[in-house]
């Protein structure tokens, strides 16, 4: 069991170790959207010719966008919640 000194000095380590992981996984969540952006673009070989329902593009942006949102938004919650109770 450590000492309350020891967690005393890990705690700054802690807190910027979080902050640098919530950082990365909105940075995922917003390269998501250049990714998504990117498979629109492949569609356009169907302007001329039908080639399927283009329906499912909008599906996964829409599932990225609220899906990807919901998590980004547990994760911060759940750090914040983390990081508030080991402070008390």
């Amino acid at each position: 069991m450590p000492t309350s000194d020891t967690t005393d000095r890990s705690r700054p380590a802690h807190i910027a170790s979080t902050l640098i992981l919530l950082v990365v996984h909105a940075g995922l969540f917003g390269a998501t959207f250049a990714l998504l952006g990117l498979l629109v673009m492949s569609t356009d070989a169907c302007a001329s010719v039908q080639c399927g329902d283009s329906a499912w593009i909008d599906r996964a942006m829409e599932l990225a966008t609220w899906g990807g949102g919901a998590v980004l938004l547990v994760d911060f919650a759940v750090a914040g919640y983390l990081l508030l109770r080991r402070k008390r």
